[in-house]
């Protein structure tokens, strides 16, 4: 079994942006802090790494939440990485380090191509093996 959570505890939050969608990014990142998924083996855990890279949609009605503003309305989020995420995170790799040592942290970072840049500094996807 494995467990996957959104940790972004240290991210450093802050509302004063003039862009809808950089208060929009933000909200996100605070909403999502804690998260936590429960994969009963590694095909789900694969499944779910999917999901969270922006590989798969979910049909599954948990897997989405709302945030609203007068900024930017009403938005029904994916529990994924924000937007178009375009990194180059090798999922079977990522399963690899989490089965050989017990857990493994994988940086939002490397779900977005340097070009994106890291406005999600801090943040991280945190698996464990229970």
């Amino acid at each position: 079994m494995y467990k996957v959570k959104f940790n972004t505890r240290d991210f450093h939050s802050k509302r004063n942006y003039r862009n809808w969608e950089d208060i929009l990014r933000n909200d996100f990142a605070v909403a999502i802090n804690g998260k936590e998924f429960v994969c009963d083996n590694e095909t789900e855990l694969k499944n779910r790494l999917s999901l969270i890279a922006g590989h798969n949609k979910s049909t599954d009605n948990t897997d989405y939440f709302v945030l609203e503003d007068e900024k930017y309305g009403k938005q029904y989020l994916d529990y994924a990485m924000y937007g178009f995420s375009c990194g180059y995170v090798d999922i079977n790799k990522e399963i690899k380090q989490v089965n050989e040592k017990g857990n493994h942290s994988i940086p939002f970072s490397n779900f977005y191509d340097l070009r994106q840049g890291n406005f999600f500094n801090r943040c991280f996807v945190e698996i464990e093996k229970v």
